[in-house]
């Protein structure tokens, strides 16, 4: 029979001291039940007045930030910075207008487009001043670090043209704007040894039989080992065209249809006729989808399904209430992204004939959607915020997201750069009185009494901490995690 590993037998005392804590907390949680879900932390990184102007859709990895900017004197840059960094302090300036081209010699840089983060580097296309798209190549900066290396040269002819790049483990996921047969157009991967593995092309359609209609409006994303992509396409078994959702994996060079036309809507009945934004983590894809126009007379929603297209959900809808704004309704859902079990997406409400943005998370977990900026927040001294996100400013449970808030002045917006942060689960949070083992983001007796049966049986959901109080589970259920679980639960978390 097998066991578990090994571990010092406790002395009776702490048992005994953790016994006494128990009837304590029973004694309490009949005249109260703590409660505590979970919270955004938001904080400023860059003001409209800082020494950038976050003008773009930002990216983050690994807790770097990068951008598109313009610093004081409207001069374009790509600039980094680290999430933890106080407000306003002065990014790593990757590159700048007028920085010479490393690849074409006497050349300077005209004109850059909104960089991806990988680790610690952040990689742009761009082009010379007197050239013309497409750009001359990708370049990639470190953050810190002078000077700019080339990852991918069109100016010797062994580099494809990169937009709306997403970088990820192997390399740079991008759709190929191109149109003509051959010419590999469609969905790709530039590793970072310099090859480019077509996903899917015009000349390389799925094993299914499935072609590239067109890659105009199609978005991309990476995440693990999965590469998800939406594109317009001829899908052989609906005889018909139409968008669809995609998930690639590149350990085993499988490809997954996630949504097509003949894709239902839950809770709905009708089909999907439009996929718009997509993100994935390497488990989830989440993708925004409907049926009809999106805004008008159709449905929005924000689904999530597995990588392999199993538990297609839907996540919101047009005409949900919106969390932390009484008495509004979802009018349309945007973007989405998703890791760490928690779905983000932006979402709009009707106010007269115009519509106000806001920002969302939904914990899986919890199955709760936490604001996170809402149109009427104050940010930075300034009301009437517009939250912009990009799902490549997505990396755990962090996001950078651009605010954007009408000045006094007409057609001039204050361009603010935050940082928000969805607190993680409390581990004492174990289950919402179902004995499932489901939170519900709230700390009560149900989690003490699953603890203690989970605990008595030894079952892994009992098993928290390794005797360090980090939270690290050891495969083992000792006492170490009944103190552990004690602590978390008597302070509500």
């Amino acid at each position: 029979m097998p066991s578990q590993p090994n571990k010092p037998e406790p002395s009776p005392l702490p048992v005994l001291l953790a016994l006494g804590a128990i009837m304590g907390i029973l004694a309490l949680t009949i005249l109260a039940s703590p409660a505590q879900g979970q919270t955004v932390i938001r904080r400023v990184l860059q003001t409209n007045d800082g020494p950038i102007r976050a003008v773009s859709l930002p990216s983050l990895h690994n807790g770097i930030v990068a951008g598109y900017g313009l610093v004081q004197n409207f001069s374009a840059v790509i600039y980094a910075g680290r999430i933890d960094d106080p407000t306003n302090t002065p990014p790593h300036i990757v590159v700048a207008d007028g920085d010479p081209v490393p690849n074409n010699p006497g050349h300077f840089f005209g004109s850059m487009r909104i960089p991806t983060v990988w680790n610690n580097a952040v990689y742009f296309s761009g082009r010379a001043t007197s050239g013309t798209n497409p750009p001359d190549g990708l370049y990639a900066g470190t953050h810190g670090t002078p000077g700019l290396a080339v990852a991918s040269d069109r100016l010797n002819g062994n580099g494809p043209w990169i937009d709306g790049p997403f970088a990820g483990a192997l390399g740079i996921a991008f759709v190929n704007q191109g149109i003509t047969s051959g010419t590999g157009a469609g969905i790709s991967l530039w590793t970072y040894d310099q090859q480019l593995i077509p996903l899917v092309s015009y000349d390389q359609p799925l094993a299914d039989g499935t072609q590239v209609s067109s890659t105009s409006f199609s978005n991309v994303a990476y995440g693990g080992n999965t590469i998800a992509y939406t594109m317009r396409a001829g899908f052989p078994d609906l005889n018909a065209a139409g968008y669809g959702a995609f998930a690639f994996d590149t350990a085993t060079g499988q490809t997954v249809r996630i949504a097509s036309m003949a894709t239902t809507i839950p809770g709905d009945g009708r089909t999907i006729d439009i996929v718009g934004s997509i993100d994935t983590d390497g488990e989830l894809v989440a993708i925004g989808a409907g049926n009809g126009h999106l805004y008008f007379g159709g449905i929005a929603v924000v689904c999530v399904a597995n990588v392999d297209g199993s538990n297609f959900r839907v996540i919101a809808r047009t005409g949900d209430p919106m969390p932390g704004l009484p008495g509004r309704t979802m009018f349309s859902v945007g973007r989405v992204a998703v890791d760490d079990g928690v779905v983000w997406f932006n979402a709009t409400y009707r106010d007269g004939a115009n519509e106000r943005q806001n920002l969302f998370a939904h914990d899986l977990a919890t199955g709760t959607t936490i604001p996170v900026v809402l149109y009427t927040d104050t940010i930075n001294g300034v009301t009437e915020n517009t939250p912009w996100f990009h799902a490549q400013g997505v990396h755990g449970r962090h996001a950078v997201i651009e605010c954007n808030a009408p000045t006094a002045t007409m057609g001039v917006s204050i361009l603010t750069l935050v940082h928000a942060h969805i607190t993680p689960p409390c581990p004492a949070d174990l289950d919402n009185g179902s004995g499932t083992g489901t939170r519900d983001g709230a700390i009560t007796i149900d989690d003490l009494l699953f603890f203690l049966n989970a605990f008595e049986g030894g079952a892994v959901s009992a098993d928290l901490d390794n005797g360090t109080s980090t939270g690290t589970p050891d495969g083992a259920v000792t006492v170490d995690d009944l103190l552990f679980f004690l602590v978390r639960f008597e302070a509500g978390c």
